[in-house]
This record gives structure tokens, C-alpha cells and sequence, in this order.
């Protein structure tokens, strides 16, 4: 068993977050970067429902050595699955879902946390908060990235440049625009030099509230590929977060 873990009286993992995935986990690299441009305003029509590209870019054939090549090709191949979190409010999206388990990071409370494979490979988080003021995605975005960049300080990571990008989403029955932060880091300490690359993904949920999912996988040493699986998470599966059939008003703002 991976000593950095130790099992709870339920399927949830418990992970210390400075072992687990380091930047990743700093809420998947959010706000290591520097200060994140203005967010464009949303267009005022209407947004139709985004639709997954045609093809997905194949997965080269990972050698039989090269463990961290194959979860990678997994995650860009394999067909898309729903996680819940231990709450049963939300259902998550990902490739080969039956890979992912769930995680309680110790240091960050947060709505659901989630790693693949026992070598935590890739991360994925997502925060519910009140709103604290503007409860609009891109103002949640501001704020998440703001705190996450307090977070991440003692993680001694070097960020990239914050991309921004417009996804879509269902709230509601309604279509809404979903801005997204793609971010990379990398630890610079003497004995880790692992970069991440990754996004974050805010969205139009109850009034008052902040939700936010954050999702990064390990890049070194094949950052094309890692590169990919996040242009897939971002095409195909950060739009999918949702709350449950049967969740007909906002849920306690309760973190683990």
C-alpha cells in the first residue's frame, strides 16, 4: 500500500496534501501563477450546449515500462464515467472513472477530491463555497484562483502563464458560459522537478454560492500527452459537473 496513504472506515482515502500530488493538489495549480487577466464579459445571447469533437487524438501505444504513459493514453481513450461525492450531491466526470477514487486532502477541505491511481497520477478537486459577493462563474473563478495562490506558496512551485478559455454548461436547464483558467506549474526544489499542467472550471450554481472543479494530471516526462488529456477534459468532461437529480435547492455549504 502507498505509505502516503492510509485508509478511512469508508472507501474515501484520506491523502496529506503536501505528499499527494503537490501542485496539483494546491487546488490543480490554480493560482500559483501570476495575476489573472480580466475575464471577458459573457456574451449577452444565448449559448448553445458545446458539443465533443468528432475524434479524440489517439494514444500512442505506451510501452510495457512506462506505467505513467499508459494512464495517460487511458485517460485519453477510454470512454467517460460519473463519480459522486460523499455527500451524494454532485456527479464528476471522468475518463476510465473506474480508476478514480475518492480523497479527503488534509489541509484543504473541499466538496470532493479525487486522484488516479495510487500514484496519484492526476487530481481533481472541487470546491463549494459561499459566494462571499458576486456569485457570477467568472467572479468565482477571481476569487478561487486569488486564494489558491495563497495555497500554493509553501508548495515552492514555478507557474506558467494563466490561459483563459470559454466552455459551456446546464444549470437548471439552461445553458451557461463556463470560463476556465488552464494552468502549469512545476516544483523547483532540489529533489522535485514533476510539472503539471491542468484547468479550473467555474460555474453558474445556486445564488449565493461559489462552485468551482479543478482538474490537473502529472506531464513530466510526456507533456504532449498529459497536454492532451487536459484538452480533452476541458472539450468532453468539465461541462458534465452537476448536481443530482433530486438536489431541487442548494445543499449545506458542508466540506470534507
Amino acid at each position: 500500500m502507498n505509505p502516503r496513504l492510509r485508509r478511512a472506515s469508508n472507501p474515501v482515502m484520506k491523502c496529506t496534501v503536501r505528499s499527494v500530488a503537490g501542485p496539483a493538489v494546491a487546488l490543480a495549480l490554480a493560482g500559483c501563477g501570476p495575476a489573472p487577466p480580466p475575464v471577458p464579459s459573457v456574451p449577452s445571447a444565448p449559448v448553445a450546449p458545446s458539443v465533443a469533437a468528432s475524434a479524440t487524438p489517439a494514444a500512442p501505444t505506451p510501452a510495457p515500462d512506462d506505467p505513467l504513459r499508459a494512464a495517460l493514453a487511458r485517460l485519453l481513450e477510454q470512454p467517460w464515467g460519473v463519480k459522486t461525492d460523499r455527500f451524494r450531491t454532485l456527479d464528476v466526470r471522468f475518463p476510465d472513472a473506474a480508476t478514480w477514487r475518492r480523497v479527503r486532502f488534509f489541509g484543504y477541505p473541499s466538496r470532493a477530491g479525487f486522484r488516479y491511481t495510487d500514484e496519484h497520477w492526476g487530481i481533481a478537486i472541487v470546491d463549494y463555497a459561499d459566494a462571499e459577493g458576486d456569485d457570477s462563474p467568472e467572479a468565482c473563478l477571481r476569487r478561487f484562483l486569488k486564494h489558491a495562490a495563497r495555497v500554493a506558496e509553501s508548495f515552492e512551485v514555478e507557474a506558467g502563464p494563466i490561459r483563459r478559455e470559454w466552455g459551456r454548461h446546464r444549470f437548471h436547464g439552461r445553458v451557461h458560459a463556463m470560463p476556465i483558467a488552464r494552468i502549469e506549474g512545476r516544483f523547483v526544489t532540489l529533489t522535485n522537478r514533476d510539472r503539471y499542467v491542468g484547468a479550473v472550471a467555474a460555474y453558474r450554481s445556486w445564488p449565493d454560492t461559489c462552485l468551482v472543479q479543478g482538474f490537473a494530471v502529472l506531464a513530466t516526462p510526456h507533456a504532449d500527452l498529459a497536454e492532451a488529456v487536459v484538452d480533452r477534459w476541458i472539450r468532453e468532461g468539465a461541462g458534465g459537473l452537476s448536481w443530482r437529480r433530486g438536489v431541487r435547492r442548494a445543499p449545506p455549504r458542508e466540506n470534507r
